[in-house]
Parts: structure tokens; sequence; C-alpha cells
């Protein structure tokens, strides 16, 4: 196994210990302040269900939020893809195709020509604020709900993965390249700055 492997192995093994510590902590705090105590049959066949559904919607929120934050950076739009619908830029023109490839969500934004200005924290940090957002959101919606509403599990399971995607993409990883390990190199140095620049330019 070479070096760079065994880093981008080391990196998966990091976000999968951070994401069942949180899950572990999570069901401690849940069990002992009693959020499942009244959960039904029901209630736990929504709550696995809308697990599965949150966690191809929380990388979709991530997403928007890379979008959003980098057309407030000041960046043009370049790829954007959900499941398989793609909506991409060609000749100046955003066209939309369907491929055969299924991803979740998957966003791409291109910084201006002139490098000197180029933002990098608010477009690093757009899909965190989204996913963080969007569990408050989730965290007020079951707080609101009745306690025998269904839709208390699939806002929970709302909290659980946007809380999760935003903690472990603000982990710097180098080997995975996330959103932390990003901003860390371009606050490191003008060289890291310029390379994660170069890279969003030229994909673009």
């Amino acid at each position: 196994m070479s070096k760079k492997q065994k880093k981008k192995k080391l990196g998966s093994v990091i976000v999968i210990s951070v994401s069942a510590l949180i899950g572990a902590v999570g069901g401690v705090l849940g069990v002992g302040s009693g959020v499942f105590d009244d959960m039904t049959g029901a209630d736990t066949v929504v709550l696995l269900v809308s697990l599965v559904i949150w966690f191809m919607l929380g990388i979709v929120v991530h997403e928007l939020g890379h979008l959003i934050f980098g057309w407030a950076s000041g960046y043009t739009f370049g790829f954007f893809k959900l499941g398989s619908l793609s909506w991409f830029k060609e000749d100046g023109v955003i066209k939309f195709k369907r491929s055969k490839n299924f991803v979740p969500g998957q966003c791409l934004m291109i910084p201006t020509d002139n490098e000197a200005e180029f933002k990098f924290l608010l477009y690093n940090l757009g899909g965190v604020i989204f996913n963080f957002l969007t569990g408050f959101a989730m965290l007020l919606l079951w707080y609101l709900l009745p306690s025998d509403h269904l839709l208390r599990s699939f806002a929970m399971a709302g909290v659980i993965f946007n809380f999760l995607f935003g903690i472990t993409n603000l982990i710097p990883i180098r080997s995975q390249g996330n959103d932390g390990a990003n901003i860390m190199e371009a606050l490191r140095s003008a060289d890291g700055k310029r390379a994660f620049y170069l890279l969003l330019y030229i994909n673009g």
C-alpha cells in the first residue's frame, strides 16, 4: 500500500470513528434525556427510513451551501448534480442532462480570473453552515411537534445527519481533501491558497 493510500485510509478511519463517536454520544444523551422513551414501533421504522433519506438529503444540503456561498463570494456556476440530474455551464449557457451515474449531490463553482481577489473561506464553509442551519431547523421542528407525531422521527434523523456532515467536514483531513483541510491549507500558506484556487479554476 502506497503512502498516499495509507493517508486516505487513515482519513476514512478518522471520519468513521468521529461519526461513530458522535452517534454514540447522541444515543447516550437521547436515552438519558428520555427522548426515545415514547417511541413506538412505527416511530422506529420512520426513524430508520428517515436516516437513509437524510443520508442523501444531508449531502444535497451541503452542496447547496457551497452553491449559495460560492455565488455570494463572486464565483460563477460550473456544475451541479442531484442524483442522475446534472446542470452544467457550457459556452456561457447552463445546460441540463441526465446521466447513468447516480450521485446524491455534487457542486463546482468557479472563482474569478483575478486570483488576488480569491475568497475561499465562505465557499468552503457554505456546506457546513447549511448543514448546521438545517440541523437546527429540524431540532426546532422536533421540539414543536406533538410527542406522538411521526414527523418527529424524520426531524430527529435530520438533526443527526446534518450535524454529522457538518462536524466531519470541519475536521481537517488532507487525504480526503474535505472543507476543513482546504481551509487549513489556504490559511497556512499562500501556496496552499493558490493550489486550491487553481484546483477550482482549472476544473471549471
